[in-house]
């Protein structure tokens, strides 16, 4: 991960997950959920949009 990458949170155990690996991983997850009522797309974008505001520079997890 890159000093400047944006975080979406640490876990106890100190490990740091990058914002973008967090909306990727919350989308593909939402857009599998969705796609039983053939909703993928919209839950794929909702899935990406969720954590956004944590890329502003004074967001505290």
């Amino acid at each position: 991960m890159k000093s400047n990458e944006p975080i979406a949170h640490v876990s106890e155990d100190g490990r740091v997950h990058s914002l973008r690996a967090h909306l990727e991983g919350t989308a593909e997850k939402a857009a599998a959920f969705a796609r039983q009522f053939a909703s993928s797309d919209w839950a794929r974008n909702a899935g990406l949009l969720h954590d956004l505001g944590k890329e502003r520079g004074d967001y505290v997890s």
